[in-house]
């Protein structure tokens, strides 16, 4: 076995060694040159040329089709089209090519295993082709030869322009801990193909020189792999939130990219005054999201801009929404409550997002006939209280019909029944998500402090004057419960930070109540107001007790509420 094993060696180690050089002449092709067994066995090739004869395509087939070639060096020879040079498209062997010398495009050569190219230096590129010639995953490193243009610079073998611009970065190229820095003073990108299908790149550091902001498709696109953006401080142009998982344009407030790795929280709130716009299908497969909020400031919900988002319970827009595009809000089955808090006149000439008109497919106007498509039918649409003669005269109501057309949203919109108007809602020691709530809408509370676990059990952050350590969160207390009959509301999870109930037809005033180890102390945080009212008092379970007997009580006076022991 041994004698066997070293003969196969030194078969293999002559056989690796097998490289020859060839002067081709006006009246040759390489076929004509190299027998069938040098194409059976070179392993590397280099062709010249004495006499300005230049490769035709039959060449560059016949290189193609060597079955053991890893070495190509063209670099002594030109090729009859230059800028249409064949990339060697399909072969499997050779791993580093020298171009020849005078291309200025070479042909795809994603289908290779070519580790290193070398381009000729003093040529002008098409760059077109520079972006999509290297779509090649096992592309480590590319470099120019021979004299080379000011204009261009290879540095680690990644290709760079007119010193502002990233023209390559090697699909297969691998970056430290998976992170691409682009350094500074690189102002752009060459967008298709410049930084794209390299599986490597994890996250990408964008300098504060980068001033294109609208190529960065190309790059969020592209990279499949990619779940981090991190933008250096001083850009002028975008800035990334949500730990790095969201892109965002400054100049135009609008969200670039979301990470396939993001992961929002049941209650989003998007900031309108940094963002004004989000992309089409923005929550698609975010099921995690339950409600969204967008605060004033924000104006555009686009074409599809809420599309997918199938967890959606609930939609709050801020009064300076201006727009919502077709299909803007589409098929949301689990959705409960739209509150709108625009009151401007939606046929007015500023304001349109009501739904500017489209046409179906009979060219008949059809208001909104997308845009609230295959929402459950008994959705509740919180509108101002002055304005939901407004709601009820646009394409808002389904059964609205524009004067000058016989035939207007018939088909999508809602039922006038669905406009409510907003019910009070006052919360001590605790907030809310929404800014209104109305009958039948599940509203979400939390209480204000801040908690910590011990042992399984919540405890709260309290004031100073209490032990953090031996408090413990009872629960929410509906304070109007019993009164006249009026029957409490039901909190999802009462003892828990937060929870949810169902906003009952009244208005609903809660606290939300802590007490020690024991249940001799209630912490509530009081509300400042005059005391002479008769008292009111409540048990730890929110129940109004006519005549308390000896115990710990929640006492209301007037608009003041303090915990008390009566004896």
């Amino acid at each position: 076995m041994k004698k066997i094993f070293l003969l196969l060696s030194i078969m293999i180690s002559v056989y690796a060694m097998r490289a020859e050089t060839f002067t081709i002449s006006s009246t040759q092709h390489l076929a004509d040159l190299i027998s069938e067994e040098q194409k059976a066995t070179l392993t590397e090739l280099i062709v010249v040329t004495e006499d300005e004869t230049k490769l035709s395509a039959d060449d560059m087939n016949f290189v193609a089709s060597m079955p053991v070639l890893e070495t190509l060096d063209l670099r002594g020879v030109g090729y009859a089209t230059p800028g249409n040079c064949i990339g060697l498209n399909n072969n499997q062997c050779v791993k580093e090519v020298w171009w020849p010398n005078n291309v200025t495009f070479v042909a795809d050569t994603y289908n290779t295993n070519i580790e290193k190219m070398h381009l000729p230096g003093n040529t002008k590129y098409n760059l077109s082709g520079i972006n999509r010639l290297f779509k090649n995953l096992k592309l480590v490193a590319v470099d120019f030869y021979g004299e080379v243009t000011s204009d261009k610079v290879s540095i680690d073998g990644v290709l760079y322009g007119w010193g502002k611009t990233l023209l390559y970065y090697p699909s297969g190229k691998v970056p430290e801990n998976g992170n691409l820095i682009i350094p500074e003073g690189i102002e752009s990108i060459s967008k298709i193909g410049s930084i794209g299908y390299n599986p490597n790149i994890k996250s990408i550091t964008l300098p504060a020189s980068f001033l294109t902001p609208e190529n960065m498709r190309y790059l969020t696109e592209q990279n499949v792999n990619l779940t981090n953006i991190y933008v250096n401080e001083g850009n002028p142009y975008m800035m990334t939130l949500f730990n790095d998982f969201l892109l965002c344009d400054k100049v135009a407030k609008s969200i670039m990219w979301v990470s396939p790795q993001m992961k929002f929280d049941e209650n989003l709130v998007i900031d309108g005054s940094v963002i004004e716009a989000i992309p089409a299908k923005f929550l698609n497969n975010h099921n995690e999201v339950k409600r969204i909020k967008f605060t004033e400031g924000f104006k555009t919900i686009p074409s599809e801009g809420l599309r997918g988002a199938n967890g959606l319970e609930s939609i709050e827009f801020p009064s300076t929404l201006e727009s919502i595009g077709g299909r803007g809000i589409y098929g949301l089955p689990k959705l409960q409550a739209i509150i709108n808090h625009n009151v401007a006149d939606p046929l007015g000439e500023s304001n349109d997002f009501f739904q500017i008109p489209i046409y179906d497919y009979k060219g008949t106007l059809t208001i909104g006939f997308e845009t609230f498509y295959g929402l459950p039918s008994d959705v509740i649409v919180v509108v101002p209280a002055t304005s939901k003669d407004l709601y009820l005269n646009s394409g808002w109501n389904k059964d609205w019909t524009h004067n000058d057309y016989e035939y207007t949203n018939k088909s999508m919109g809602f039922s006038a029944n669905q406009f409510v108007e907003p019910t009070p809602l006052a919360i001590t020691n605790g907030t809310t998500f929404h800014d209104a709530a109305a009958a039948g809408m599940v509203v979400t509370i939390k209480a204000k402090n801040p908690y910590i676990k011990e042992e399984g059990e919540l405890n709260a952050l309290a004031d100073e004057e209490i032990d953090p350590s031996k408090m413990k969160f009872t629960g929410w207390i509906d304070l109007d419960a019993g009164k006249e009959g009026v029957e409490p509301v039901e909190f999802a999870d009462p003892e828990s930070e937060e929870t949810t109930f169902v906003m009952p037809d009244r208005p609903v005033n809660i606290i939300a109540g802590y007490s020690n180890e024991d249940g001799t102390v209630t912490a509530i945080e009081s509300v400042e107001a005059a005391t002479t009212a008769a008292p009111v008092y409540y048990n730890l379970q929110g129940r109004i007790v006519e005549n308390p007997s000896e115990g710990l009580y929640i006492v209301r006076r007037g608009s003041k509420v303090s915990k008390e022991y009566v004896r």
